[in-house]
């Protein structure tokens, strides 16, 4: 169901651990499978309080084959593109799943899609809009597409950790809905509005297979 949600974990895999590979030249591909447990979540704020959408039904998720390619430290990346319907994302109350759902128009845009483009070790500088006071282990380049609109981010990767054949991954980047020309909802005659700075964090679990 979720095949192309395997992606997000494999980049961050090959750049940073190693696992069962087969390597010609530059080129590296592998087989990963990605854990149930692993979720994906869109943290945001009301000026009231706080709320949480997550994706964590990865029931179906088979296994894929992935192939990068190495230049310089930087590993890049060729047709690894996500795709994650709205609809699958939980808030946790019906009324603040809808007012999500609303935020991203789903009925015309009922994807968010992101394409992954190459990964950076760690560096002292991430740009501006980085949180990079973090430390971050590295970071990857996307572009996301959401609502139509496709803007590039540099992704944080935070923590990394590695259990005998699995391995972990926690990372966040942090967006301004108003680069893609969302207009935050307000209720209750504008009593209540949503701000325009959000964060979407993933917590990622998979192991490799053999070739």
């Amino acid at each position: 169901m979720f095949r192309n949600l395997l992606f997000f974990g494999i980049f961050i895999f090959f750049h940073f651990s190693s696992f069962s590979q087969s390597i010609s030249g530059n080129i590296t591909t592998a087989k990963v499978v990605l854990h149930e447990k692993s979720e994906l979540t869109i943290h945001g704020q009301t000026n009231i309080n706080q709320f949480t959408c997550t994706l964590n039904d990865f029931r179906g998720s088979d296994t894929i084959n992935f192939t990068s390619n190495i230049k310089n430290d930087i590993t890049y990346f060729d047709n690894a593109l996500l795709t994650i319907p709205v609809l699958n994302f939980d808030c946790g109350q019906k009324m603040i799943t809808s007012d999500f759902r609303e935020l991203l128009n789903e009925p015309s845009y009922p994807e968010i899609k992101i394409d992954f483009l190459k990964i950076h070790p760690r560096k002292e500088d991430l740009g501006k809009g980085s949180s990079n006071q973090k430390n971050p282990d590295g970071y990857f380049e996307v572009e996301l597409e959401v609502a139509g609109v496709k803007k590039k981010k540099s992704v944080e990767i935070l923590k990394e950790e590695r259990i005998a054949n699995e391995r972990f991954f926690l990372g966040e980047v942090e967006l301004d809905i108003k680069d893609f020309g969302l207009i935050a909802p307000e209720k209750m005659m504008g009593l209540i509005k949503v701000k325009d700075k959000i964060s979407i964090t993933f917590q990622l679990s998979f192991y490799n297979l053999p070739e």
